[in-house]
C-alpha cells in the first residue's frame, strides 16, 4: 500500500505527474511510494519543486504556482526545447502560417490565469514567432484573407493545383475573380520529394499510366492465381 504522505491531490498524463505537498522531501516519498508499486521497480520521478512562492513548477505546456492562496498559470516551453516552428518563409500558403500563429496565442490565453501572466506567455510566443521570421507576429495574426461571396445557386468547380508558392496561387485567384469563373481554387501539397526518394517499397503498387491495359491485368491475375494456389498449399499442410 503507499504511504502516508503530507501530500494531498494526485495527476498524472503519460510520464508527467503533480501532486500538493508542503516539502519537497514530502513529494519525493510520494511518488517513491508510487514507484513502489512497479513489480519490476523500474519507475523513477525527479522532483521539480519551487524554491519560494514566487517561483513557477512546470507542468506539460505550462507553469503553475500557489501565491498566497492562489493558483496561478502561464504559457510555458522548455528552455532546452529549440525555437523551431512554421517559418514565415516556409512552403505553406499564407492561411496556413496565419492559423499556426493564432494556434500559439490562443493556447498562450488558455494557459493564463491573469492579464499580467497572459501578458507574459503572449511574450515568449512572440520571441518563437520572431525567431521564425515573423517580424510583427500580433499583427500578423489579425490579418483576413479575402474572400468573394458565393451565389448558393451557382454551381461551382474545385480546381486542384500543386501549392507552387503564394505569389503564383494569389496570381491564380485574381486571375479566378477578375473573370468572374466559378471555380474554387484548392493547393494541394503536391508529391514531395521525400516520398520520392524515401520510400521504403516503392514497388509494391505498380501504377499504369492506362485506363485499359491487357498487361496489368494480366500480371493481376498471375497474383490472384498464385495467392489461390499458395492458400491451398496451406490448407493441405494443415490437414498432414
Amino acid at each position: 500500500a503507499v504511504v502516508s504522505t503530507q501530500s494531498t491531490g494526485y495527476g498524472r498524463y503519460i510520464d508527467d505527474a503533480y501532486t500538493v505537498a508542503t516539502s519537497e522531501g514530502s513529494a519525493q516519498q510520494f511518488f517513491d511510494a508510487i514507484g513502489l508499486q512497479d513489480p519490476d521497480q523500474r519507475i523513477s520521478w525527479e522532483v521539480d519543486y519551487p524554491v519560494s512562492e514566487d517561483t513557477f513548477t512546470p507542468f506539460l505546456g505550462s507553469a503553475v504556482r500557489v501565491h498566497n492562496g492562489v493558483v496561478e498559470s502561464k504559457f510555458y516551453r522548455k528552455g532546452t526545447r529549440k525555437d523551431i516552428a512554421l517559418h514565415h518563409r516556409s512552403h505553406h500558403p499564407l492561411e496556413t502560417k496565419i492559423q499556426t500563429a493564432r494556434n500559439f496565442y490562443s493556447t498562450a490565453e488558455q494557459s493564463s490565469s491573469s492579464a499580467e501572466l497572459l501578458e507574459q506567455s503572449f511574450e515568449i510566443v512572440d520571441r518563437l514567432l520572431v525567431a521564425n521570421g515573423y517580424e510583427n507576429p500580433r499583427e500578423f495574426v489579425k490579418r483576413r484573407t479575402p474572400r468573394k461571396p458565393t451565389n448558393k445557386t451557382e454551381t461551382r468547380v474545385c480546381l486542384k493545383l500543386p501549392y507552387v508558392s503564394e505569389t503564383v496561387s494569389c496570381e491564380i485567384r485574381k486571375f479566378i475573380v477578375r473573370k468572374s469563373l466559378p471555380i474554387d481554387l484548392v493547393c494541394t501539397p503536391g508529391i514531395k520529394l521525400r516520398s520520392v526518394l524515401c520510400s521504403s517499397r516503392p514497388e509494391d503498387k505498380p501504377s499504369c499510366s492506362r485506363d485499359v491495359c491487357k498487361i496489368c491485368r494480366g500480371l493481376q491475375a498471375e497474383e490472384m492465381e498464385k495467392k489461390k494456389v499458395g492458400e491451398e498449399e496451406k490448407k493441405k499442410k494443415k490437414k498432414k
